[in-house]
């Protein structure tokens, strides 16, 4: 008996077990997809790519992987959480696919980490309106400009940020700080260039902002020929004013009125591309002291919002005055270092097939599996069974003479129901009811027979809510009344039983104590019907 209790502890821990499903799909922030592995190279992709709480801009991409320590390394640029999280140093889980589409963790191939790294060169210029126009406030445009600087190479100083500037007045007075890779010591001569910028007459927009864009052409061109275009992160174009161009013109390319120039640069922004990427172009206008009509402001900022190309990423910002101009500079750095928030993510250099990254806490679930991996939750059915038994054993006779002990042979018919609640697909708890009658048939009258009922709980091991292969075990307790017998019986009863079909299982019903019994039993879950 004791031995028959610590099986069903062991069984019922099992089973308990057995019912911590985790699906990593239920994560709130996910990364999945399907490795491949080229056969002639070796080389990891990465495809069918789905994703839960991130987006970044490969995400509808193949990825190639690097190797790194012997693992696949998948980087995903410019990675954003929704809802807005900091992602910064977080970790995630790797999950794998095997083939039976069944999903789990995989601790020693990889994981993956987001970072705030540059690791693709990018090229700005910052152009800078230093007419007389601005008076007092001029000390503003130099500290906006500075603190824009600041905040790059707090994000990246590892060089592959490059930047240049122009302060601009009159065509005449231009001046240029050439563009240079930013770092420490870089940083200290373009923020002296920007001390030094002193104002003078006229504004001449358009000049600076075609000059901006043949520099960073050319300086492009130069450093970065031999650099696959989709390892460049663009061009960038940042340029500030506080008042409308009055001073652009080309004689040699007969450009002299005001539309000719707009025009001329507006189609410049549209049509230029650098290493087949347009110029990121982002304008800040602020109402300056010569802008005083509202019909004035309105042309100010219907020129300025034009010179954004429509498939770009760039903004224009429209200032009332100064006072927000340092925070608006700060607002552009964030959103460009915001892209240098990347993901690496590592699997095996041997696995094809589903994989997944995970961030946060995944609840347990119940799943089945769906033809090529697929995973999908089901709705758990009760375990609802009317079952049917056939058998036979022996019976002691108690009021036996003393100097013998007597057996009759004992044939048994039974019915009943079992039933068991689902905690998860593959657990399951529950109890049995049967009612049986059991026929002697040794030296009794052919009306002799046993009635009786067997009662307990029971447990179901495996997917027999969801129709699949299951185990069935019950422990209870068998009371019956003799007729033609002065004997009362009390047995302990075993159930052991599997699915063989759907809805379908075999069992074996054992009860001993008093005599020992053996049926035959035969059920079917209806509940699979619904």
């Amino acid at each position: 008996m004791k031995q028959l209790v610590l099986l069903t502890l062991v069984l019922l821990s099992i089973g308990i077990s057995a019912q911590k499903v985790v699906n990593p799909l239920n994560s709130p922030y996910y990364i999945k997809g399907t490795t491949e592995i080229n056969p002639s190279t070796g080389e990891v992709t990465l495809h069918n790519i789905e994703t839960k709480g991130f987006s970044f801009r490969n995400s509808k991409d193949v990825i190639k992987s690097t190797e790194k320590n012997e693992k696949a390394v998948f980087v995903f640029d410019q990675i954003t959480a929704e809802p807005e999280i900091s992602l910064i140093d977080k970790r995630l889980q790797l999950w794998r696919q095997d083939r039976y589409g069944n999903w789990m963790t995989d601790e020693e191939s990889g994981n993956g980490i987001t970072e705030q790294r540059l690791n693709k060169n990018i090229t700005i210029m910052l152009v800078l309106d230093c007419s007389n126009s601005l008076g007092d406030d001029f000390v503003r445009v130099k500290a906006g400009a500075k603190s824009f600087i600041e905040k790059l190479i707090y994000a990246s100083n590892s060089g592959f940020v490059h930047i240049g500037v122009i302060g601009f007045s009159s065509i005449e007075k231009t001046q240029v700080c050439d563009i240079r890779p930013l770092t420490s010591k870089s940083m200290t001569e373009i923020v002296t260039f920007i001390n030094n910028l002193q104002p003078d007459n006229a504004t001449a927009l358009y000049y600076a902002m075609d000059k901006a864009t043949t520099m960073l052409d050319n300086y492009v061109q130069k450093n970065f020929k031999n650099i696959p275009n989709e390892n460049y992160e663009g061009s960038c174009l940042l340029a500030f004013t506080d008042g409308i161009d009055n001073a652009t013109r080309y004689p040699e390319r007969k450009i002299f009125t005001y539309n000719q120039a707009y025009n001329d640069i507006k189609n410049t922004l549209n049509t230029k591309k650098i290493k087949d990427q347009h110029i990121e172009t982002y304008v800040i206008g602020a109402r300056g002291i010569d802008i005083k009509s509202e019909a004035q402001v309105a042309d100010f900022k219907s020129n300025l919002e034009g010179l954004i190309p429509e498939e770009n990423n760039g903004q224009f910002k429209y200032l009332e005055n100064m006072i927000e101009l340092e925070a608006t500079f700060q607002e552009i750095a964030n959103g460009l270092t915001q892209r240098w928030q990347n993901l690496s993510c590592t699997a095996p250099l041997t696995h094809e097939g589903g994989v997944c990254w995970t961030l946060g806490e995944i609840p347990e679930t119940a799943t089945i599996k769906q033809d090529e991996g697929e995973v999908k939750t089901v709705a758990l059915r009760h375990y609802f069974a009317p079952i049917v038994g056939i058998g036979g054993g022996v019976i002691q006779d108690k009021y036996a003479p003393a100097d013998g002990k007597k057996y009759y042979g004992f044939f048994n018919l039974e019915i009943g129901i079992d039933y068991a609640y689902p905690i998860s697909k593959d657990f399951s708890v529950g109890g049995y009811f049967i009612f049986y009658n059991g026929f002697h048939g040794i030296k009794t009258t052919p009306n002799c027979y046993n009635p009786g009922l067997k009662i307990g709980p029971l447990i179901t091991m495996g997917n027999y809510s969801g129709g699949g292969s299951a185990f069935v075990l019950g422990l209870g307790y068998e009371v019956g009344a003799t007729k033609g017998f002065e004997t009362k019986q009390h047995r302990f009863d075993i159930r052991l039983g599997a699915t063989f079909l759907a809805g379908h299982f075999l069992g074996l019903d054992i009860s001993t104590g008093y005599g020992t019994q053996c049926t035959l039993t035969y059920g079917y879950n209806f509940n699979l019907l619904k």
